[in-house]
């Protein structure tokens, strides 16, 4: 197995270890559904990006992310595949 389908293999399982649904439509998304709200992964490669419906939600997924993960977060996103984020 290529290293690429080994990483994509392994992400993938230890996205949905974590409660996250895979959207069909677009393999690269994943959505995290808790009782105190939402939250959406996308990645590229071995990139993250991740949006939640509050601060509390958003520290929850970086906390299970980060126990999966050795994780280094960049702050609020600026840039994402060349496209300024405002």
């Amino acid at each position: 197995m290529h290293a690429v389908h080994a990483w994509n293999f392994h992400l993938h399982h230890a996205m949905l270890e974590i409660g996250c649904i895979h959207i069909s439509a677009n393999h690269c998304i994943y959505m995290y559904n808790s009782p105190t709200g939402k939250s959406i992964i996308m990645i590229h490669i071995n990139n993250m990006c991740t949006t939640a419906s509050n601060r509390a939600e958003m520290v929850k997924l970086i906390e299970q992310l980060g126990k999966l993960f050795s994780l280094v977060n960049l702050g609020e996103l600026r840039w994402l595949l060349g496209i300024a984020i405002t």
